[in-house]
């Protein structure tokens, strides 16, 4: 998993970010990315996309999501720190 910013959220709005990563696996072709634990309402879709949109009792605290990836003959997990950012 390539590294990933702390990621600031306007409060209720849709926000997204396109996770990355790179197998050592020359051959695998698809990553297969999963939402292990997140804030209420974050969703992470299969091909990486993070998607949250954070509501007012969000707002002022920061949230840990855990996720992973997998390349069909091993996975990666990471940690990514969200920060809701008030009246965005």
């Amino acid at each position: 998993i390539l590294p990933i910013p702390t990621l600031t959220w306007s409060e209720n709005a849709t926000n997204s970010l396109r996770l990355r990563a790179e197998s050592a696996n020359p051959s695998a072709t698809n990553l297969v990315w999963s939402l292990i634990d997140g804030p209420r309402g974050l969703t992470l879709s299969r091909s990486g996309e993070l998607k949250w949109c954070p509501d007012e009792q969000s707002g002022g605290a920061d949230w840990a999501a855990v996720v992973s990836v997998n390349d069909g003959d091993s996975s990666a997990v990471a940690a990514v720190l969200t920060a809701p950012r008030r009246g965005g």
